[in-house]
């Protein structure tokens, strides 16, 4: 890791009972909570579990510290879980535990039959996986655990602003172009004139 807090070289580590692995690509920057570069967190098995969403229950949950952590791109987590605890009628999902509000939030991810989870994090809190009815899990899901959802609205208004920019831009070369060919074509018949004509004469 750099002063600034990015990493040289790409970071792979595994708990020593294989339920939980972390990946952080090269030239991620890792920051804490403070801001400055910190180059170390802990991921702690969660004990008690914290409750389930209605009709669920919670598979494995991972307590991610020291709160406030950011991590730019996001790291990659997996995540393993006993698939018998599945059952008929269940599906199974990633979840992010809000520790204000107490509830868990679905987030995208790829889970595998065999018993693994694997996710895109961009701050440390609580993930897990959990087991819910089938068809309780909105469509599409939220975006990649640790997104922030409320930004979207205001990327796309930048996005239509200059794109409206550069459309009057394009239409004011256009027509500063057409007004200087317009000029030339008439200028070129006036010198063709007689002398003596009041078409000589230039403003």
């Amino acid at each position: 890791m750099n002063s600034y807090g990015v990493l040289q070289e790409e970071v792979d580590a595994s708990s020593p009972d294989g339920s939980v692995h972390v990946h952080i690509p090269s030239g991620t920057e890792v920051l804490g909570p403070t801001g400055a570069p910190i180059d170390d967190f802990t991921v702690t098995p969660v004990d008690p579990l914290p409750d389930p969403p209605e009709g669920g229950h919670v598979l494995a949950a991972f307590d991610i510290d020291p709160d406030g952590m950011t991590f730019n791109p996001g790291i990659e987590i997996t995540i393993t879980f006993d698939p018998s605890e599945v059952a008929a009628g269940e599906e199974v999902v990633i979840g992010v535990l809000n520790e204000v509000t107490g509830e868990w939030e679905y987030a995208t991810g790829i889970v595998n039959a065999n018993g693994t989870a694997t996710f895109t994090i961009t701050h440390t809190t609580i993930y897990g996986v959990l087991a819910v009815p089938e068809g309780t899990v909105p469509t599409p899901a939220p975006a990649q655990a640790g997104e922030d959802e409320g930004i979207d609205w205001w990327v796309w208004v930048v996005v239509g602003v200059m794109i409206l920019v550069i459309l009057v831009l394009v239409i004011a070369i256009i027509v500063r172009v057409a007004g200087k060919g317009g000029k030339k074509s008439r200028r070129g018949k006036r010198s063709r004139r007689q002398p003596g004509t009041e078409d000589d004469f230039e403003v």
